[in-house]
């Protein structure tokens, strides 16, 4: 699986001012069909098992459809990193927009600590059998954003390996 990240610099207006940020990318390239991998990976399931062992996620409230990830939901949730103990306070998730058509999740998220934490999930097809799968972070934490923003890189390409790894062992 080849894989690439980065961490980009940038300025954000947070609460009327200007403040320093970061963007987090990290891209993959996975061996299945962009559309087995969106519509029934990632929408249908509980797909935040894959951070295992980096963080411990226990859901406050969630969608029990059976598609997991609604468009318009409020999601909230407990992040233990490394199953330890909760740092971050409840995080929010809001899922924007699910658009089956361009393969891309967009999420507004926050907890205590992140401030900002505006999330990206983009699938684009290299061919008919191979994925190119990328999450995408705006992220400002106050004094905290450069090692939160480390944190988030090194946990999503974790989460990278993982969904490798369970899509795999599921094609047998």
């Amino acid at each position: 699986m080849k894989q690439f990240s980065t961490i980009t610099p940038t300025k954000i207006s947070f609460k009327n001012k200007i403040v320093n940020a970061k963007i987090v990318s990290v891209s993959s390239d996975f061996n299945h069909n962009i559309h087995t991998f969106f519509e029934q990976e990632l929408i249908k399931q509980n797909t935040l098992d894959v951070v295992k062992p980096l963080a411990k996620i226990r859901f406050i409230k969630q969608n029990t459809g059976s598609t997991f990830w609604l468009q318009g939901f409020d999601y909230e949730l407990e992040i233990k990193p490394f199953g330890l103990f909760n740092i971050w306070g409840i995080h929010h998730i809001h899922i924007v927009n699910i658009d089956k058509q361009a393969t891309t999740i967009t999420t507004i998220e926050k907890n205590n600590i992140c401030k900002v934490w505006n999330h990206s999930l983009t699938f684009k097809k290299i061919n008919e059998n191979k994925t190119k799968y990328t999450d995408q972070v705006l992220l400002y934490a106050g004094f905290l954003t450069n090692l939160i923003s480390m944190f988030l890189a090194f946990s999503y390409k974790k989460r990278h390996k993982n969904w490798h790894k369970l899509l795999v062992q599921k094609r047998g």
